[in-house]
């Protein structure tokens, strides 16, 4: 496949989550008149270190820039070994989108691997764990909808 080709789908894929998983937003920004949007560069989001400095994350779209938003959008970046224990949110869902590297999320007790351009969905009280690969680093955007997880990872 082409580059281009692998882009349009892309493209697609980030669309159809976003109306598959979070029909409300659009519906929301129809029947608001006023606007609520936001234009961030990757460069420019302030890395924050956590996991006793085995990761960092950097906060893209957060309460930080869009007081009335209900989702978080960040860059998740972590080192070799790092190892997440289970967990699980009580009312958020979590999207990661691996951008670079690769590592293994256990959902509800199955493994699955996570490499470059694989997605994963983990709904509301769902137990999941992630572990990076040996000899590996990984970079993942990461969304969590409603907001709230990433607010542990903002320095106290």
């Amino acid at each position: 496949m082409s580059c281009l080709h692998n882009g349009v789908i892309m493209k697609w894929f980030f669309i159809m989550i976003f109306v598959i998983f979070f029909p409300h937003l659009s519906q929301a920004q129809e029947k608001s008149k006023e606007h609520n949007h936001a234009v961030i560069d990757e460069k420019d989001a302030v890395p924050v270190s956590i996991l006793d400095g085995k990761a960092s994350v950097k906060f893209l779209v957060s309460k930080d820039n869009q007081q009335k938003t209900d989702i978080y959008v960040g860059i998740f970046e972590g080192k070799e070994g790092l190892a997440v224990k289970e967990h699980s949110h009580a009312k958020e869902a979590e999207i990661l989108y691996c951008l670079e590297g690769e590592g293994i999320m256990t959902i509800e007790g199955e493994p699955n691997s996570v490499t470059k351009g694989t997605a994963v969905y983990i709904p509301p009280e769902t137990k999941h764990s992630f572990e990076i690969k040996q000899g590996k680093s990984f970079k993942a955007l990461q969304i969590f909808q409603p907001a709230g997880p990433e607010e542990r990872f903002r320095k106290k």
